[in-house]
């Protein structure tokens, strides 16, 4: 499992984007923000050469927007963004999933199910529903290792799949997806015991070797996030059409 975990930091770039990256996720940095190499650096104590590399790093992953003669600023989150992020993930677990499915053996059962028992815990599923917004409020720890979990759950059929590029994807995008997922929590305070009960129901459909109903699962959990986010921008999500619903059903038989 160690390739799931964060690298080890190997630069101080490295730890300045890290720094910069998490204030995004949590939005301590918000949409349209500009944010200066002076700033990050003052607030890090480091030079202004590494908060340089970690913008462009930044920028590159799609969390920073360069504007001439203007500088840095936080990426905007609107529908498009949302849509696009959500449809994505949506992708890059189904596509590991599929791809792996063949392989996955009792190992594999026994890391899902311990990521789903994690993930109910800090949810409290059973007995903290009523303080919700209280976890979502006051304890940035829970939230995050919620998220690095939920992370790790999807990662562990896409490692297995073989597929570099597809993990470099998803790892990559990982920090849109928390981002999004941290508003989701924040603002609606059922999302983080709803998203458990998902991930628990996904990892009973793969152990079931029911790969027909882990990916329906899955489409359904994106859905959600998706549905939840574009309702503040007053969005609908578009029907799909005859050929997407087709193109879904080829994805799950692919590996049979």
């Amino acid at each position: 499992m160690a390739s799931v975990l964060p690298g080890m930091v190997t630069s101080v770039g490295e730890i300045a984007r890290r720094f910069i990256e998490a204030k995004i996720v949590r939005g301590e940095l918000r949409p349209g923000e500009k944010v200066t190499e002076a700033q990050i650096a003052d607030e890090l104590s480091i030079s202004r050469s590494p908060v340089r590399e970690a913008f462009s790093s930044l920028e590159a992953k799609g969390l920073l927007d360069q504007k001439p003669r203007r500088g840095f600023f936080v990426s905007d989150i609107d529908e498009t963004y949302i849509w696009e992020i959500y449809t994505l993930q949506n992708q890059f677990y189904v596509l590991g999933l599929t791809l792996s499915w063949d392989r996955i053996g009792e190992k594999e059962i026994a890391e899902l199910e311990a990521c789903v028992e994690r993930m109910e815990e800090i949810a409290e599923l059973e007995t903290c529903v009523e303080r919700m917004d209280e976890i979502a409020a006051s304890n940035a720890a829970k939230i995050e290792e919620y998220q690095e979990i939920n992370h790790r759950f999807h990662l562990i059929p896409i490692i297995l799949s073989g597929h570099q590029r597809l993990l470099r994807h998803a790892n990559d995008y990982n920090a849109h997806v928390k981002r999004l997922s941290y508003m989701n929590i924040v603002n609606e305070v059922s999302h983080l015991g709803n998203s458990a009960a998902f991930h628990r129901q996904i990892f009973e459909a793969i152990r079931s070797r029911d790969l027909d109903g882990s990916v329906q699962l899955i489409h359904q959990h994106v859905h959600k996030g998706l549905e939840v986010h574009l309702a503040r921008y007053g969005k609908q999500i578009p029907e799909r059409t005859e050929s997407e619903k087709q193109e879904n059903q080829q994805d799950r038989e692919y590996k049979r």
